[in-house]
C-alpha cells in the first residue's frame, strides 16, 4: 500500500511545486497529469474485477508494484507526453495493486475476524505519504525535481525488495463454498455507499493534489508547505485504526458520515482561516480522514457482498477513480481561469458535504443489520 498508493499516487503532490518551479509546469498541465494518473487507476481497478485475477492475486500485485517503481523513475525524463504516459501507467498498476491487495487482506481478515488487519494494511498509504513528504524535499534540495522522482523510485524498489517475499494469498486456491459465486443483487445500502464514495473521490482529491502547491504560493505560508504533507502522512497512518474502531462502535455507515464531514471541514479550512492554523487544520483533517473513509468504505463493501469481495471493491474503486479524474481536471481549469485556489476548494467542500449527506440518507433509509452492529 505504501508503494502502490503512497508513492504511486501521492508522491506527485510534494513533487508538483518542484516541477512547477524547475520544469515550467503550469497549474493546468499539473492537473491534467494528475488526472492521467487517476484515469489509469480507474482502468486498473476495472480490470482487476475480472474473475480470472482472483487466483493470481499475489502474482499480479508483485508485477504491478514493479511497474509502479519503473514508471515512477521514468518521470525524470523532461517530456510532457512521457509524463502523461508514465503517470497513466503508474495509475493502472496502482489500481490493480490496490483492488487485489485489498481483497487479499479483507478476505483473510474476515476469516480470522481481525478487522484491525485491514486498518493496519491501509495505514501503509499514510506511511508512503509521510515518506514522500520527508524524502522529496531532501532529494529536491540536492538535485531538483529529477532527483525527487529518481529518489522515490529507489525507495519504492527498496520497499518492494523487503516486503514482497512476505506476500502470500492462502485463500486464492481454496475450494469455493456453495454460495461463492452467487449473483444475487447487492443490498440497497451498497448503492448509497457507491454514490457517496464516488462523490468523495471528486472532493478529497482536490486538496490532496494541490495542498502543497497551494500553501507554497500563499504569501506568509510558504515555509509550511513541506511540513503540511508530512503532517498528512503521519496523521493518516494511525487514522485507519481509529476509524476502524469507530466503525465497530457505531457501525461503518455512521462512521463514514462522520469521516466525510471531517474531510469537508478540512477542505474549506484554508478559506476560513488563511493562516498557519487553517493549514494545520486542513492537513490534520485530510490525513486524519481520507484513508479512514477508504478503509471503512471497502470494509463495508466487503461486508455487504462477502462472496464477491473483489467485485464490490472494484466497483467502489471504479466510481472513486472516476471522481478522482474529474476533481483535478476541474480544479486545474478553475485555477487557470481564476489564478486562485479559492474556487476549487469551495467546490471540494460542497462535493464532500453532498457525499456526507448521501451516506447519511443511505444509513437512515436502508440500514443493513450487520453494518449497524458494526460487525466485520
Amino acid at each position: 500500500m505504501a508503494v502502490a498508493q503512497g508513492i504511486g499516487r501521492f508522491a506527485y503532490t510534494p513533487l508538483l511545486p518542484l516541477m512547477q518551479n524547475g520544469a515550467g509546469l503550469s497549474a493546468a498541465m499539473g492537473g491534467f497529469i494528475a488526472s492521467a494518473n487517476l484515469a489509469g487507476y480507474l482502468i486498473g481497478a476495472l480490470a482487476a474485477t475480472a474473475p480470472g485475477f482472483r487466483r493470481i492475486r499475489v502474482q499480479t500485485v508483485r508485477i504491478t508494484l514493479a511497474c509502479v517503481v519503473v514508471t515512477t523513475g521514468m518521470m525524470v525524463i523532461p517530456s510532457y507526453a512521457l509524463w502523461m504516459t508514465a503517470r497513466l501507467a503508474t495509475g493502472i498498476a496502482s489500481g490493480f495493486a490496490f483492488v487485489l491487495g485489498s481483497s487479499i487482506v479483507l478476505d483473510r481478515a474476515a476469516r480470522e475476524r481481525r478487522p484491525d488487519w485491514v486498518a493496519i494494511s491501509y495505514s501503509g498509504v499514510g506511511l508512503g505519504i509521510a515518506l514522500s513528504a520527508i524524502a522529496v524535499p531532501f532529494f529536491g534540495a540536492h538535485g531538483g525535481w529529477e532527483a525527487g522522482w529518481i529518489g522515490m523510485a529507489a525507495l519504492g524498489a527498496a520497499a518492494c525488495t523487503m516486503t514482497l517475499p512476505w506476500l502470500f494469498d492462502d485463500g486464492a486456491g481454496t475450494p469455493s463454498r456453495p454460495d461463492e459465486n452467487r449473483r444475487g443483487p447487492f443490498p440497497r445500502l451498497y448503492w448509497w455507499l457507491l454514490a457517496a464514495y464516488g462523490a468523495q473521490g471528486i472532493g478529497y482529491i482536490i486538496p490532496a493534489t494541490f495542498l502543497v502547491a497551494m500553501i507554497a504560493m500563499t504569501p506568509g505560508l510558504t515555509p509550511y508547505a513541506a511540513a503540511s504533507w508530512i503532517v498528512v502522512g503521519l496523521v493518516a497512518m494511525p487514522s485507519t485504526v481509529v476509524w476502524s474502531r469507530i466503525g465497530v462502535a457505531l457501525g461503518k455507515d455512521k462512521a463514514l458520515v462522520i469521516a466525510l464531514t471531517v474531510l469537508m471541514i478540512g477542505a474549506v479550512a484554508p478559506l476560513a482561516a488563511p493562516n498557519a492554523l487553517g493549514v494545520a487544520l486542513a492537513a490534520i483533517a485530510l490525513g486524519g480522514s481520507f484513508m479512514g473513509v477508504t478503509a471503512l468504505a471497502n470494509a463495508l463493501g466487503h461486508q455487504l457482498a462477502p462472496h464477491r469481495s473483489h467485485v464490490a471493491i472494484g466497483r467502489l474503486t471504479t466510481v472513486f477513480g472516476i471522481g478522482q479524474i474529474v476533481g483535478p481536471a476541474v480544479a486545474g481549469a478553475l485555477l487557470g481561469a481564476t489564478g486562485s485556489y479559492r474556487l476549487p476548494l469551495i467546490v471540494a467542500g460542497a462535493v464532500l458535504g453532498a457525499s456526507a449527506l448521501v451516506m447519511a440518507c443511505g444509513s437512515l433509509l436502508s440500514a443493513h443489520p450487520a453494518a449497524v452492529r458494526g460487525e466485520f
